[in-house]
């Protein structure tokens, strides 16, 4: 509760509890408290934002969004063996759907490893960001997406992960020498 009784409370709470109950996986398969979305204050967000954004209640503005076209690299771990990726595409697909999965990026020539920083990508960037963009679009709001895909010519450490997660800010801050 967001009053000074609910901190008072979280005060006297044990540090690796209170870091425990606020933990994040990046796993969409591990139900976690803690995960980026809004909340519900209802003063700064009064209401859930996709409602608002389905009702069309709030500000219009122009808008700006984008991804990285290697985005979800950054978001793997136990999928970084064939075995993680093919549990992984398990738990968060049907049966039938990991079979028509598999079968899609197998004719791409991929393995089950090489699919999941595409999978990643679509379902926590791509996806949302998509469904976002089309609908301010059809309420008539000015939309302008990217989807960054330029790894330079540097040769830094993390280059060779591709236009990974976070990669653009570099060049929106200009800080590429």
């Amino acid at each position: 509760e967001d009053t000074p009784e609910g901190l008072a409370k979280l005060r006297q709470m044990d540090a690796l509890d209170l870091w425990k109950a606020g933990f994040f996986s990046s796993d969409v398969t591990v139900s976690c408290p803690f995960a980026f979305w809004a909340t519900l204050d209802g003063t700064v967000i009064p209401e859930n934002p996709v409602d608002a954004l389905m009702t069309g209640r709030y500000n219009p503005c122009n808008v700006l969004m984008g991804f990285n076209q290697n985005e979800g690299i950054v978001f793997m771990s136990d999928q970084s063996t064939e075995d993680g990726a093919r549990d992984y595409i398990n738990r968060i697909f049907s049966e039938t759907s990991a079979k028509e999965v598999r079968n899609y990026y197998k004719e791409q020539g991929l393995t089950d490893m090489q699919c999941i920083p595409d999978l990643v990508t679509y379902t926590y960037f791509k996806a949302g960001m998509t469904f976002f963009k089309e609908t301010l679009a059809r309420q008539g709001a000015a939309v302008y997406g990217y989807e960054f895909d330029f790894t330079g010519d540097g040769n830094y450490p993390m280059q060779q992960l591709g236009a990974h997660h976070a990669l653009d800010i570099l060049y929106v801050f200009d800080t590429i020498e």
